[in-house]
């Protein structure tokens, strides 16, 4: 019996890196620009939404986006949460204020929904 020639396979292929939403954020974070820090952290949750929701990045309708986030099962906490922090940016980027800064907080509570959005199915 001969053995039937093996065929060429990819050397071990690089395993899809997860996407970081958020990777504006951090650089305006650390450039201390808040203006920036609270458009890109909107800018990556609507990301995570629109893709897990179907919803277009360009209708950001959030009445819609929570309703269907609910029904594939993200939960209560996070629904608010996520609320919480679209208030928390526009908040900041359309209420006029000498004071604004980065708030770690909202970058840190960024990253736990997305990762909660990504893993809905």
């Amino acid at each position: 019996d001969i053995p039937e020639p093996v065929q060429d396979l990819p050397a071990n292929p690089e395993p899809a890196l997860p996407k970081d939403r958020l990777v504006a954020a951090r650089e305006a974070a650390e450039q201390g620009d808040p203006m920036a820090y609270y458009k890109a952290v909107a800018a990556g949750l609507w990301s995570a939404v629109a893709e897990k929701t179907g919803l277009p990045v360009s209708a950001q309708q959030k009445n819609m986006a929570i309703a269907r986030l609910a029904q594939k099962g993200l939960s209560v906490e996070n629904l608010q949460l996520l609320k919480d922090c679209w208030n928390q940016c526009e908040w900041a980027l359309y209420v006029p204020a000498a004071d604004n800064e980065v708030n770690p907080e909202l970058l840190q509570n960024g990253m736990r929904l997305i990762a909660s959005i990504e893993q809905l199915p």
